[in-house]
């Protein structure tokens, strides 16, 4: 379950802020639901109804934990004996898997530099976003990919495409980053994500990672820095040959996604902070350059319009 604030989040980083999305919420289980959820999945189990009680006290009929608990007793790693002796709700479960992990010394610092940098995120990591954010740690691929195989990891980082990894429920990295990681080093941890995007925007020699080009505002938003966020997306500079100018971030978004979509929903953002703080100065020079790409579309023909409608459909190429 989220909150609203919180879906409104996700909704922006998909870039549905004007979409017509509808928020939904899951309520918990109840003791019967949970009943019926474990004769499918451990009906070995569901003649103890001592078992059962346990059970939905420790899940809470949270379907999430409900989920990892089913998971956890079918690979052994719980035994139902066990479940009495657990604290109830899905952070204890987490903690419990931290202590667990903590406990073995090998690879320990791999493992938890992973679990971290994959809480601060707001969405997959690849491994050179890994490598590029604890050089220190992950020195090649292959120590990521180990740190990914080993079983206690892959119960809750998952691999997505090849070589990007992320918490496998977005919930399990709020519990991570806000319950479970100390709240001492939350800011410094917070802190990378913004200073990576700062490096690269320093130099801007290599391509943008799709998960800066996707996240990186939205970093700069929660960490205040606002300052550097009108600077990403309003400064135009010179091109190499100095005969031209143009906008690095919106030309690294273009270059990626072949629409100004991702750019527009990024530059919404400073653009209500500035109506919020009375900074007329930077609302106008927001709306100039929304309404500035935005009149390409205008100056489409209708036959050119015809022609990208029917781009991956039956009557298109």
């Amino acid at each position: 379950m989220q909150t609203k604030a919180k879906g409104a989040d996700y909704q922006h980083q998909l870039g549905w802020d004007y979409a017509p999305v509808k928020q939904l919420t899951l309520d918990n289980l109840d003791r019967p639901a949970v009943a019926a959820l474990l004769r499918q999945n451990l009906p070995e189990q569901t003649n103890d109804p001592d078992f059962i009680e346990q059970f939905y006290r420790v899940s809470e009929g949270d379907p999430l934990t409900c989920n990892l608990l089913i998971k956890a007793l079918r690979s052994n790693a719980i035994t139902p004996a066990s479940l009495s002796r657990r604290p109830p709700g899905l952070a204890e479960f987490v903690r419990d898997w931290g202590d667990s992990l903590r406990k073995r010394r090998q690879a320990s610092r791999p493992i938890r530099k992973l679990l971290a940098l994959c809480a601060a995120a707001y969405g997959p990591l690849s491994s050179d976003d890994l490598q590029a954010l604890a050089p220190d740690v992950f020195t090649k691929q292959s120590d990521i990919v180990d740190v990914v195989r080993d079983d206690e990891v892959a119960r809750f980082i998952i691999t997505v495409g090849e070589h990007t990894y992320v918490f496998s429920h977005q919930r399990l990295r709020e519990v991570f980053l806000e319950q479970i990681y100390p709240p001492k080093d939350r800011a410094r941890l917070q802190q990378r994500p913004i200073d990576y995007g700062k490096a690269w925007y320093g130099d801007r020699s290599q391509p943008l990672s799709s998960y800066l080009r996707q996240f990186w505002i939205a970093h700069l938003r929660v960490g205040g820095e606002w300052e550097l966020m009108t600077r990403v997306l309003t400064e135009i500079v010179p091109s190499s040959d100095g005969q031209h100018s143009y906008q690095p971030w919106q030309t690294a978004r273009y270059a990626a996604e072949g629409s100004d979509t991702g750019y527009l929903s990024d530059l919404d953002i400073l653009w209500d902070w500035a109506d919020q703080h009375n900074n007329l100065g930077l609302a106008l020079r927001c709306a100039l350059i929304a309404a500035s790409l935005r009149s390409r579309s205008g100056n489409f023909t209708p036959e050119l319009l015809v022609q990208l409608v029917q781009v991956g459909t039956l009557a298109g190429a």
